[in-house]
């Protein structure tokens, strides 16, 4: 159901692994084109315990109806944002050293609903992409525990991935102090889970 001109690239891709085969399209495909494949993926992937033939043109329709929210959204920013965005210059990414995997983690709260978001991603001592993952919860309006959440998928991710020597880096100094102390508190069973799980990987 979707664009030939779309489908027609992601058909010749010869890379059999799904690693190799995100990082061609991200290379090929234009930045549009690039989001509409990984929000149909996405969808896909909430929808996975059901049958693919039911879900198809559901899906297709909500790719449809989020892509033209995104425009709108798009449309919408106020103008000069676009050259604001142009002068603030991001923070380069810091290497870790060979034979370690780095995996930055960070989370983000809804303003208008009760969703929340925590996000990792693994990447080598070249910067290479090797995994990532995202953990959608409702009802958590504390940006700290969702940092705390995104710090234990972060451990989540290196197991699943069979990593060994990983280093987690991440910005909230009282979700890492917490981590470092007696990790009582709001959250302190999510604390202890993330020691439980430490224990399995060296860290640098």
């Amino acid at each position: 159901m979707e664009r030939e001109d779309i489908t027609e690239h992601l058909c010749t891709i010869p890379v059999q692994d799904a690693r190799g085969w995100l990082h061609t399209i991200i290379t090929i495909l234009k930045h549009e084109d690039l989001t509409r494949v990984l929000v149909t993926l996405w969808a896909i992937g909430t929808r996975r315990d059901k049958l693919f033939m039911r879900i198809s043109l559901s899906t297709h329709c909500f790719v449809k109806s989020f892509m033209s929210d995104l425009e709108l959204v798009k449309q919408s920013a106020p103008l000069g944002a676009s050259h604001q965005h142009q002068n603030v210059q991001e923070a380069p990414w810091i290497p870790p050293p060979a034979g370690i995997m780095k995996i930055n983690v960070d989370a983000a709260i809804s303003k208008n609903s009760s969703k929340a978001s925590a996000s990792v991603v693994a990447r080598d001592s070249s910067g290479m992409f090797v995994g990532a993952s995202v953990v959608v919860t409702e009802g958590i309006s504390n940006p700290e525990i969702m940092e705390a959440v995104a710090c234990r998928e972060s451990l989540a991710l290196a197991s699943d991935l069979l990593l060994q020597k990983i280093r987690v880096a991440y910005d909230n100094i009282t979700v890492v102090r917490n981590i470092r102390g007696k990790g009582f508190g709001s959250y302190g069973h999510v604390i202890q889970d993330i020691k439980a799980r430490g224990d399995s990987f060296t860290f640098s």
